[in-house]
């Protein structure tokens, strides 16, 4: 470092002026059917900076500066819609391209919460991205019954020239898969509902292979992003009823999680042995902090 820039108090830093224009194409096919287009150029002026080496939820929100630019981006749809004659019925799939530019990331060789320096900034390095996929939406009304699924297949990757010898990487937060079900059913006074969730783990950066070199543990990385954390899934049911002397009030009883399944929080590594003997065994260990929750909720409005 051989300066520093100071700023006084309500001293603007840098200005940022962008148009986001917006254009949308509705065909009707019939009267109950259409097609649609769509494009989006749009700007995001705080940023989510991902730490791609570990799963604990350390991100953190960083404004723009004169450093840090907007991100940007272009976002072309295209999508077919269809809906029942008396709206008991709704169907719809996206498919969608987007292009991003100005993304954030780490720098390589970051040591979370131990690097020194004045400037936050500069433990950052911008690239771009892509992102496309495929999205599905059904709604299903019959009498006292109601069903709702909804898909998306999708592949979001982003590429840094100092990171990954400049090739695409799949980001922290990509989901290939990303399905939704909720199903309810209304009896008197009473409504019971279920929901159903499953997605793809996050992408994490960790060592594919440790050496003892000197008495010291070093730690191989493979590429960025390249460990999936376990298939995300859970079901929650709930059941709720509204007293007839009292039509503003309601009893919610609700169990998330209703078959106990271990979704990792975090994973982290279990090393026993003797650094001296030349012996580790490691073990890769994962953590789930929410197990199946029975819970009573009372709702009034007043």
């Amino acid at each position: 470092m051989t300066d520093t820039i100071n700023y006084g108090r309500g001293e603007v830093a840098q200005n940022y002026f962008n148009l986001e224009p917006r254009l949308r194409i509705n065909h009707l096919i019939s009267t109950f059917q259409s097609i649609r287009f769509s494009y989006d150029r749009t700007f995001q002026y705080i940023h989510l900076s991902p730490l791609s080496s570990v799963s604990l939820p350390t991100d953190v929100w960083v404004p723009s500066s004169e450093k840090v630019k907007p991100q940007g981006a272009h976002q072309f749809t295209l999508g077919y819609f269809q809906f029942g004659g008396d709206d008991d019925f709704q169907f719809s799939v996206n498919a969608f391209y987007k292009l991003l530019s100005n993304q954030m990331e780490y720098i390589n060789g970051l040591a979370f919460g131990y690097n020194q320096g004045y400037n936050y900034d500069d433990t950052f390095i911008f690239g771009k991205g892509r992102s496309r996929g495929l999205e599905v939406f059904l709604q299903k009304e019959q009498g006292a019954n109601q069903i709702q699924i909804s898909y998306t297949l999708s592949k979001t990757e982003r590429t840094f020239s100092a990171i990954n010898n400049g090739k695409y990487f799949n980001s922290k937060y990509d989901r290939t898969h990303d399905l939704n079900i909720l199903a309810s059913h209304k009896s008197g006074s009473w409504t019971f509902s279920s929901v159903f969730k499953l997605a793809t783990g996050n992408a994490l950066t960790l060592p594919i292979a440790k050496y003892i070199i000197g008495g010291n543990v070093i730690s191989e990385y493979g590429e960025r992003n390249s460990f999936r954390m376990p298939l995300y899934h859970r079901i929650d049911l709930a059941a709720s009823l509204v007293p007839r002397k009292h039509p503003k009030s309601t009893w919610v009883f609700s169990v998330y999680n209703t078959y106990n399944r271990n979704n990792p929080y975090y994973v982290y590594f279990d090393v026993q042995g003797n650094v001296n003997e030349y012996r580790l065994d490691i073990d890769l260990k994962k953590v789930a902090l929410f197990p199946i929750l029975p819970s009573i909720a009372y709702e009034f409005n007043f």
